[in-house]
């Protein structure tokens, strides 16, 4: 009898509810484009002065500023959605 009741405890522990998580495929909308800036010390020629070539490097560096953060609040916006 024992035998029975071990069987059956066990039977009915594989039929207890169980909570399946289905993964579901969510729309996620399309990215706007971002053009890259013109950046400053692309049309160097190698013969400025250092301090063209600060100035180039400079406004180089302020361009990348601007173009990284505009990424980074598009991709910010993605994770927000989550």
């Amino acid at each position: 009898m024992k035998r029975y009741a071990v069987v059956l405890v066990l039977f009915l522990c594989g039929c207890a509810p169980k909570v399946v998580n289905v993964p579901t495929p969510v729309a996620c909308p399309e990215p706007p484009a971002v053009s890259r800036p013109a950046w400053p010390i692309a049309s160097l020629t190698g013969r400025e002065t250092y301090g063209e070539l600060l100035r180039a490097y400079g406004a180089s560096l302020k361009a990348e500023e601007g173009y990284s953060t505009s990424l980074e609040i598009i991709i910010n916006g993605y994770r927000k959605n989550k």
